[in-house]
């Protein structure tokens, strides 16, 4: 498992990769846990073009209101 000092070296460096930051309850987790998701970003058209047909690989979906 990384430090955080390791992570946060990592997302700021030059050539950080795409990275989320997530804040939320999740049980089994302390309540100020801040998960970091590193992955590929990959704009689509409709949501149904959203990937999900691979489970190994969860995807994050950032969805505005109106849609």
């Amino acid at each position: 498992m990384s430090t955080t000092a390791q992570v946060l070296a990592r997302l700021t460096a030059p050539c950080a990769p795409p990275f989320a930051l997530l804040r939320r309850r999740t049980p089994g987790l302390e309540p100020d846990t801040v998960e970091v998701l590193l992955g590929q970003v990959r704009e689509v058209e409709r949501l149904a073009d959203i990937p999900d047909e691979d489970a190994a690989h969860p995807v994050l979906a950032l969805v505005p209101f109106g849609q």
